[in-house]
């Protein structure tokens, strides 16, 4: 699960060979990322390879702060990889019951308790709903 503008250290990927299917393990990767359908980027991190074809990379609050964050890893000799992560807009943590306003698009409103940890999506109807989580 992946959070609105929470960095993430160490994204990981595996990248093969497009002519052997074999792992890259060498070389410069070209990673990019897209915000909610924007022109790509690159990212500030550059990717590194930690075993057998997996690579890592870390991801900054700025490059995670949309609703889809697109990412793009290419390598010369290497299958391109796409990721499409649609990140989660509120996470609600406690471990005390407590009550959440929460405003619908429409305009209405509605009290919602939780307990424990919560998650809420953008846009997700939850009005008059009453939800636990232990």
């Amino acid at each position: 699960m992946f959070f609105k503008g929470a960095a993430i250290s160490g994204f990981t990927f595996l990248m093969l060979d497009r002519s052997t299917g074999e792992p890259v393990t060498s070389g410069t990767i070209t990673a990019t990322v897209s915000h909610d359908g924007a022109a790509p980027s690159a990212l500030a991190d550059t990717p590194v390879h930690l075993s057998v074809g997996v690579w890592k990379v870390d991801l900054s609050a700025a490059e995670m702060n949309a609703d889809m964050v697109g990412l793009t890893f290419s390598h010369p000799d290497g299958i391109t990889v796409h990721f499409t992560i649609r990140t989660w807009d509120t996470v609600i943590t406690g471990t005390t019951a407590k009550t959440y306003t929460v405003y619908e698009s429409d305009g209405t409103y509605s009290d919602v308790s939780l307990r424990g940890l919560g998650y809420f999506r953008p846009g997700r109807n939850i009005r008059n709903r009453q939800q636990r989580l232990y």
